[in-house]
C-alpha cells in the first residue's frame, strides 16, 4: 500500500473525518470540525516532502495521527 493510500485510509477511519474524491481526481479531506480547513490531498504526491506536508496539513486541521508513521 502506498503512503497515500496507507495516510487516506487513517483519515477515513478517523471518527468524523470524511475522505471524498474531487472531479480533478484528487482527494478531498474534511475534518468534523467546520472551522477548521478542509485538506485537497493530491492523487499521488511525488516525493516525500509532498507526503510530509500533506501530514502537516491534516495535523493543522485537527487531525491527531498520534506519532503513527505512515510510512
Amino acid at each position: 500500500m502506498s503512503d497515500l493510500k496507507r495516510l487516506l485510509c487513517i483519515v477515513r477511519h478517523t471518527p468524523g473525518w470524511r475522505v471524498e474524491p474531487t472531479r480533478g481526481g484528487h482527494w478531498r479531506c474534511i475534518p468534523p470540525d467546520p472551522h477548521a480547513p478542509i485538506v485537497i490531498a493530491a492523487s499521488s504526491p511525488s516525493d516525500v516532502m509532498a507526503r510530509r506536508a500533506l501530514e502537516a496539513q491534516l495535523r493543522r486541521a485537527g487531525l491527531d495521527l498520534g506519532g503513527r508513521a505512515t510510512s
